[in-house]
């Protein structure tokens, strides 16, 4: 799902994908207002393998934490992540 570019997309409005089956991928770059609270509705969609952060407001710490709860999801996107 390519979300990039959106800049009134809110951590918030990702509510909607919570618990998705089939969602693999998700590219939310540039999106300013993407916190480390999104990981709050991504950590249900279970087959979740790609997250591209880069241009949000996730900390590394958060991504890491996220990876940690559900390892099969690569964060790409930080530095350090």
């Amino acid at each position: 799902l390519h979300l990039d570019h959106c800049p009134l997309l809110t951590s918030n409005a990702l509510l909607a994908i919570r618990g998705h089956k089939s969602l693999e991928v998700l590219d939310l770059a540039e999106c300013p207002r993407i916190d480390d609270s999104v990981f709050n509705h991504l950590v249900t969609c279970k087959n979740l393998r790609q997250v591209h952060v880069r241009g949000t407001n996730i900390s590394a710490v958060s991504a890491q934490r996220f990876q940690q709860l559900l390892p099969g999801c690569e964060v790409s996107g930080l530095d350090g992540v």
